[in-house]
C-alpha cells in the first residue's frame, strides 16, 4: 500500500460489466479506482485528499483522508502538538498579527507579549464578524 495527496481534478462515476459502482479519481492525468461509495462521500473536484491505494494498473483506493479542519480550542494541555485550523482562521490570524504589529509600531517599549495580546484581540473580532454568536 502507498500512500499521496492528490488535488482532485475529477471524480468519474462508472459501472462494470457486472453492474458494479466504482469511481474514478483523476489527477493530474492519473486515475485512481474507488470500488466503496463511503470513500468518496463528502469529496469533491478540487479537493486535496491524502489517499491509501494499492498500486498497479488499476490503482485500488482503500482509504481517503479528507483533511477536515476543525476550529481547535486552544487549551493548556495540547502542548506539544499541532493545531489544525481553517483556511479562513489562518487568514484571520495573520491579518490580527499583522494588524497589531502596525498598531504598536508607534511604542518601541512594547514587548512581544504585548503584540501577541492585542493580535488575539483583534483576531477574536475579526472570527465574532465571521461567524457572530447570537
Amino acid at each position: 500500500m502507498e500512500k499521496l495527496k492528490i488535488e482532485i481534478d475529477e471524480i468519474l462515476a462508472k459501472q462494470n460489466a457486472q453492474k458494479k459502482n466504482y469511481w474514478i479519481l483523476r489527477s493530474q492525468g492519473e486515475g485512481y479506482f474507488v470500488w466503496d461509495k463511503k470513500l468518496i462521500e463528502g469529496v469533491s473536484k478540487g479537493d486535496t485528499v491524502t489517499i491509501t491505494y494499492e498500486p498497479g494498473k488499476f490503482p485500488k483506493v482503500s482509504e481517503i483522508d479528507k483533511g477536515i479542519l476543525l476550529p481547535v480550542e486552544p487549551t493548556n494541555e495540547t502542548e506539544g502538538e499541532v493545531e489544525t485550523v481553517s483556511k479562513q482562521q489562518s487568514i484571520h490570524r495573520s491579518v490580527a498579527l499583522q494588524a497589531a504589529v502596525e498598531f504598536l509600531k508607534t511604542d518601541p517599549e512594547r514587548h512581544d507579549e504585548e503584540v501577541v495580546r492585542v493580535a488575539n484581540t483583534f483576531f477574536n473580532f475579526l472570527e465574532d464578524v465571521e461567524d457572530p454568536k447570537e
